[in-house]
């Protein structure tokens, strides 16, 4: 118990994964479910390989640019840039064309490694290293545990209603997600500590030991 003690203790990290589970179920539904059809219909298999290819693009230069340089508040530059995604539910509703989805899906891979990036500086950065594991371990089970609902009930939600009420609704729950998250003062204000502060660099030299 001792680490869901230390997982609900802290309010900024509980809104962050709040936020990742909407976010996980509405991307996995209305993007990895609905967004293949919309292919199918617009532009064909090739052009939706083009479009995930130019996500992970994005997302290496994401994490190019994550080596250099890192905010001073890492979670609320984190949540903040999670609501970039929603272009690309609303660009694959509103304008399925190759010319715009390549570059917003470029931006949001992008977006989307600075986000995951600044999750996990924060997480160790806040987060004692005798509770490390298990706090990651919480954080890992609530941005992952709504994907299959939102893979579940992506395809009936298209039936009925179709994909264009689908993908805009998932851009808004994005967006409102995101707005949500940031109206939190613990998620605002949070700063990373500097490479001297003892909790940080012990956090990060347990984390680099790990590795090796």
């Amino acid at each position: 118990m001792r680490g869901w003690t230390e997982f609900r203790s802290h309010t900024w990290l509980c809104v962050v994964v709040a936020q990742a589970t909407v976010w996980q179920a509405v991307w996995a539904g209305a993007v990895l479910v609905i967004g293949p059809g919309v292919a199918d219909r617009h532009f064909g298999p090739a052009g939706w390989g083009a479009l995930l290819g130019a996500q992970m693009a994005g997302a290496i230069a994401g994490g190019l640019l994550a080596l250099r340089w890192q905010p001073s508040r890492a979670v609320a530059y984190g949540v903040a840039l999670t609501g970039v995604s929603a272009a690309l539910p609303l660009a694959l509703g509103l304008a399925p064309n190759l010319a715009l989805l390549v570059p917003v899906a470029f931006l949001v891979g992008a977006a989307m490694e600075q986000v995951g990036v600044a999750a996990t500086v924060a997480v160790q950065d806040h987060i004692p290293p005798d509770r490390l594991a298990r706090v990651a371990s919480y954080q890992l089970l609530g941005a992952t545990a709504a994907v299959p609902v939102g893979q579940t009930l992506a395809g009936p939600l298209a039936t009925h209603l179709g994909d264009l009420p689908v993908l805009t609704g998932a851009a808004a729950l994005i967006a409102a997600s995101t707005l949500a998250s940031m109206a939190s003062p613990d998620v605002r204000n949070l700063r990373h500590r500097p490479a001297d502060d003892p909790l940080a660099a012990t956090a990060r030299s347990q984390t680099c030991d790990q590795a090796r």
